[in-house]
């Protein structure tokens, strides 16, 4: 359906004014939708037929499972939206959505994560692209549905280049001889940042 954002207290915030997406009858134009056009990823909580969702790996715990498995869903078929606002997402400081630091993040998908190296970006663009692989399709629209994963790239570029400099930063600090080349450097540049 249609949804709005309402805070803490249940007070009407915004309502979502984003097109309805993965409506084309052909599942390249819906995957491209759905991966690369923005969207809040509220489709996740609509109804979902159980024998197509089945299918699928369903929300696994990492970041972005949400974003795959509409994904894989809009790989099967079409997405109808409800003209009305039936669905009312609650925004309040304990949506991870808030969570500032990236270890905080991936610990609240997985405790087991929290301090490992982890390239959240880079496993989504795996996960989309075994989506492909894994739903029936005719190999000329399942080559369609690949051709939308550079758009994806350049749509995430930032986040993947910020995949591998945190995975670098972690790998450096662990490095004992370098922890303290890294605690200077982090230390200039936020000198620098705050005009010092």
């Amino acid at each position: 359906s249609r949804t709005d954002e309402i805070d803490a207290q249940g007070e009407l915030l915004r309502v979502y004014d984003f097109p309805p997406l993965a409506t084309s009858d052909h599942a390249h134009i819906r995957f491209r939708d759905l991966v690369v056009i923005f969207h809040p990823c509220v489709a996740v909580f609509g109804v979902i037929r159980r024998e197509i969702l089945e299918r699928t790996p369903r929300i696994a715990a990492y970041v972005g499972a949400d974003r795959v498995l509409l994904a894989e869903l809009g790989l099967y078929g079409r997405f109808h939206e409800v003209p009305e606002v039936l669905f009312h997402r609650r925004i309040h400081l304990g949506n991870s959505i808030w969570m500032a630091q990236r270890g905080a993040l991936l610990a609240w998908y997985d405790p087991r994560l929290s301090g490992r190296l982890n390239f959240p970006n880079w496993r989504i663009l795996g996960e989309l692209a075994m989506s492909v692989s894994r739903v029936p399709l005719s190999w000329p629209e399942r080559a369609r549905c690949w051709m939308q994963l550079p758009q994806h790239i350049k749509e995430r570029r930032r986040p993947l280049r910020e995949d591998l400099v945190s995975g670098l930063r972690l790998r450096l600090a662990r490095i004992k001889p370098l922890r303290s080349v890294f605690r200077a450097v982090r230390a200039r540049v936020e000198r620098t940042r705050d005009g010092v």
